[in-house]
């Protein structure tokens, strides 16, 4: 990797600081909607002073390879010469880089599940959680005099879908109307499945990326 390519990785990384709002989600929505994710952290022993390590995408860049095209266009920064649509996080470490990869990035399941919120023609909001929400929500319409519409969707590990959604669902008590149907504001119920989600993944050890603070990254030679 040149400097050049560098230097758009590390803008990433600090751009994206100001979307952390001291929780996992943030982090947990740029690896889900990404092909491919760097992690990235001050290390004045590496060469530019920063460093690098994929957290999402390495069978992507090995399939830009087998094509025997360069990860890079040739003489150019990103994009890559795959369609590829990429970000950049800042980590506070490799160990921290690490466990954003296994517990969120390539080793992960996360966007196999989701916990769902959808609200009814009139008005009550449903909890729920699935593989495939938007197929849930043909289901359910099936059965369902009201239109319904899916208003939000949060990724999740397979292993804690049920948890969290009954845990949202828990959260919103005082607003229930039967079963998984509630009567609360899609707010309150978006808040809900977000604060349960949060509560229940394994994401929970990665608070530290709470602990990073608004300070940017540098490479060694924009350093004053």
């Amino acid at each position: 990797m040149n400097r050049e390519q560098l230097v758009e990785i590390v803008a990433m990384a600090n751009q994206n600081i100001l979307y952390m709002d001291g929780t996992t989600h943030p982090v947990n929505r740029i690896i889900s909607n990404c092909d491919l994710v760097f992690g990235i952290w001050q290390d004045y022993r590496e060469p530019h002073g920063i460093g690098v390590s994929i957290i999402k995408g390495v069978r992507r860049l090995l399939a830009i390879e087998e094509s025997g095209r360069p990860r890079f266009h040739s003489g150019q920064t990103l994009p890559m010469a795959m369609p590829t649509k990429w970000s950049a996080i800042k980590c506070l470490n490799a160990e921290h880089a690490e466990a954003a990869r296994r517990m969120l990035g390539d080793d992960s399941t996360i966007m196999e599940s989701f916990v769902y919120a959808l609200k009814s023609e009139d008005g009550k909001i449903k909890i729920g959680s699935s593989g495939d929400p938007k197929t849930r929500r043909q289901n359910l319409q099936t059965g369902s005099p009201f239109r319904l519409a899916l208003f939000h969707i949060e990724p999740c590990a397979p292993s804690i879908a049920k948890d969290a959604e009954h845990r949202a669902q828990r959260m919103l008590s005082t607003h229930k109307f039967d079963g998984e149907w509630f009567t609360c504001t899609t707010g309150q119920a978006i808040d809900a499945v977000r604060r349960a989600v949060d509560a229940e993944s394994n994401a929970g050890r990665l608070k530290e990326f709470e602990l990073n603070g608004p300070a940017g990254l540098l490479l060694n030679n924009d350093r004053s």
